[in-house]
């Protein structure tokens, strides 16, 4: 055997070492061994299967080399020639392979028979295969050859052109001229700069040409015969390894037919995987089925529990809510047990007053009775006198006058009498009321200077008034407390507890014995002001109440307008609405005729209207803004309505015709909320009321001019109040801040 036969082109053979023992052993003993025999055996039988694809291989060698016969000759433009290959290809490896294993495997006739029978086999679908394939390469040709007739037309006139162009040249040779031809054809870009060139550097590039041509051709014959003796190097060493590979091929064959039968064992087992995997499939399929409805449900309880979540954190703030609500209702029943214990300390000091007053009638009876029994007698006595005249002829003139003189005197002291108990009873009367406290009364003044800042309320002050005929001050606030302050030192004086909203209203009766309040949490409370507890909670209401006022006749009669738009009637000693009046727009505020039969109402569609409280009819109504009113006022005398809009005006209504006789507005003005409240000065000749910007005008009414700006609060002010007495003038802003002007 060959020394390099152990890798053969650079492919090693496997246990060639093997082989080559075993070979050269038989051949010296001329003894076979079994497994060299059944090796032998069975690289026969896989010759005969690389002998077919030998054969495949070589009619596709045929049909490939067909095409590149047919593929250049149409490139060059010539008919069809053989074109001889002198390159080594894998098909005639194979023939040469094929021969020498053929040859070294005839002594075998059993396998040769089974071999030509599996030879005929494979040559007949060989053949047909060729036939297929030539069928298809005639109609490839075909087509092939039109295109080629054309694509040799297109390149002949081509040639031709060029050919004319390199014969114009001087001292070059037709066959010279050709092969310039022919280069400039191969390559389009020196045919490129064969054109571009300058006519003089034509020949030279021609000749350069030529010089590169012949250099190449001497170079391929070099390299050809550099290849027909590589090419014979490789047959020698392909015949003297031949031995080595039959050797080699034998123990293959004999191994193939165990691989086989593996192979056999394997696919069936391959098989019973095959089953398994399909069964593996169909329970994956099931239980992805099952984990996808597992992990919808999943979702499903995921989405659940967090709605449920949700409700018991909505729960739990309701439960909060109402544990507050439980704890202000505690508070307020306290607050009500107490009230009614001072009550019915009340009513025990009441029925001692009562019995006390029942032992001072009987006793008056008594004198009274006496006393008629005097005048009787003093008549008696009268009587006996003028007889006794009349018997001694007293002159009558005298005893007549002496009468009338004592009946003068009765009837005096029964008119003082009588004036003095339709006095108690009518204590609140209209001709008391308008007179009481005139002697406290002075000329309002214009407001220049703050005498007093105090931080009255956390979160904002909306309500302030003055007591009647007093300098002292009461404040609400959204602190949910009322507050009653001393102007002359700003000290505070009061507080009031037990409202359960923000304070948005206030309101005092004549006496200054009562304060009561309008609340956002729906609801009016009135306190007694000298106990400081609440007399009475008035419900109703279905939205919060903004506006309350009492009347200027009677303690007991109070009004209240709220957000549910109503206005309400009560009667503080019932305790309970006497009248409801609807109407379509939400009031913002409302107050008292001063003779406490009319009530006077400023809405939110910008409208007055005055109603009758007996009967709830409307009585009158007018246009007083633009946009929605913000406060009433009524003067002194009961002749002017003041009414604020937020349309920033302020108008003077005629109480008598409802007609504006004077319109006030500034253009720093600005009305800060629904609720904001002007007022008129106690003489009724100014108007004072604040503004967004922190600052507060006052009007002239006589003029309608601004006589003075104030300038103190660092909010919008949302509420002024003038005293009674004139002075002074108390304001309140969004922070909680209240100042008094003098």
């Amino acid at each position: 055997t060959h020394k390099k036969a152990k890798g053969l082109f650079g492919v090693p053979f496997i246990h060639y070492e093997t082989l080559a023992e075993i070979y050269a052993k038989d051949k010296a003993t001329g003894d076979a061994s079994v497994s060299f025999v059944d090796a032998v055996e069975e690289m026969d039988q896989e010759i005969d299967k690389q002998s077919f694809n030998v054969e495949s291989d070589e009619e596709d060698d045929v049909n490939s080399t067909h095409s590149n016969t047919y593929s250049s000759t149409s490139q060059s433009g010539k008919r069809p020639m053989k074109i001889e290959d002198d390159h080594i290809t894998p098909s005639k490896m194979a023939k040469v392979k094929a021969f020498t294993i053929h040859s070294s495997a005839s002594d075998s006739t059993t396998q040769s028979g089974k071999r030509s029978i599996k030879a005929k086999e494979t040559k007949v679908k060989g053949k047909n295969k060729i036939f297929e394939n030539i069928n298809v390469n005639l109609e490839t040709m075909a087509s092939a050859w039109s295109k080629a007739e054309e694509s040799e037309q297109r390149m002949n006139e081509k040639v031709n052109k060029v050919l004319d162009e390199v014969m114009k040249l001087d001292d070059i040779s037709p066959s010279e001229a050709l092969k310039v031809a022919t280069i400039l054809m191969a390559e389009e870009h020196k045919l490129h700069i064969f054109y571009q060139a300058p006519f003089n550097m034509k020949k030279q590039y021609a000749i350069d040409l030529l010089k590169k041509k012949l250099n190449e051709e001497v170079a391929i014959d070099a390299i050809k015969h550099a290849l027909k003796a590589l090419r014979k190097r490789h047959l020698a060493e392909e015949g003297a390894h031949a031995p080595a590979i039959t050797a080699i091929a034998r123990p293959l064959i004999y191994q193939g037919s165990e691989w086989k039968e593996k192979a056999e064992n394997l696919e069936l087992e391959l098989q019973q995987c095959y089953k398994a995997q399909s069964r593996l499939s169909e329970q994956l399929v099931v239980e992805v089925a099952e984990g996808r409805s597992a992990k919808a449900l999943i979702q499903e309880k995921e989405t659940a529990v967090a709605n449920l979540e949700k409700e018991v954190t909505q729960l739990s703030d309701e439960n909060s809510e109402l544990k507050k609500l439980l704890d202000e209702k505690i508070k307020g029943e306290e607050l009500l047990t107490s009230e009614n214990q001072e009550l019915k300390k009340q009513l025990d000091e009441m029925s001692m007053k009562a019995k006390n007053a029942e032992a001072e009638n009987k006793m008056l009876v008594d004198r009274w009775m006496l006393q008629k029994m005097q005048d009787a007698e003093r008549l008696n006595e009268n009587e006996s006198d003028f007889l006794h005249c009349h018997i001694f002829k007293i002159p009558v003139r005298i005893l007549n006058a002496k009468a009338n003189s004592l009946y003068e005197d009765m009837l005096q002291q029964l008119k003082a009498s009588s004036i003095q108990q339709i006095a108690r009873q009518q204590v609140d009367g209209v001709v008391r009321q308008s007179e009481e406290g005139a002697e406290f009364f002075v000329e309002s003044t214009i407001p220049t200077t703050c005498k007093n800042r105090i931080h009255a309320h956390d979160g904002g002050c909306a309500s302030i008034l003055f007591e009647y005929n007093s300098n002292k001050l009461i404040t609400g606030g959204q602190d949910r407390s009322i507050k009653m302050w001393d102007t002359s030192t700003g000290s505070l004086s009061h507080t009031l507890y037990g409202c359960l909203g923000s304070v948005l209203d206030l309101t005092v009766t004549n006496d200054n014995k009562t304060v009561i309040a309008a609340s956002s949490s729906n609801n009016l409370y009135v306190w007694d002001v000298s106990s400081g507890r609440i007399r009475h909670t008035l419900t109703g209401h279905t939205d919060k109440v903004c506006a309350v006022d009492v009347s200027k006749v009677s303690n007991r009669h109070v009004v209240s307008a709220a957000y549910d738009r109503t206005i309400k009637a009560w009667d503080l000693q019932k305790g309970y609405c006497t009248n409801t009046i609807i109407f379509p727009s939400n009031c913002n505020a409302v107050c008292f005729s001063m003779d406490g039969r009319t009530i006077c109402s400023g809405h939110v569609d910008g409208n007055l209207r005055l109603w009758d409280i007996q009967t709830g009819k409307l009585l009158s109504e007018v246009a007083a803004h633009s946009l929605a009113v913000t406060s009433i006022s009524l003067s002194r005398n009961g002749n002017t309505i003041l009414t604020s809009g937020r349309d920033n005006v302020h108008n003077l209504f005629d109480m008598r015709t409802l007609e504006v006789y004077n319109t006030l507005r500034a253009s720093g003005n600005r009305v800060a909320s629904n609720w904001s409240r002007s007022c008129i000065s106690a003489d009724d000749n100014y108007v004072a009321a604040g503004s967004a910007d922190g600052s507060v005008h006052i009007w002239s009414i006589q003029k309608g001019d601004i006589v003075s700006t104030l300038k103190e609060h660092g909010s919008p002010v949302l509420c002024c109040a003038w005293s009674g007495l004139g002075k002074p003038l108390a304001t309140s802003d969004k922070n909680g801040v209240i100042c008094t002007w003098v």
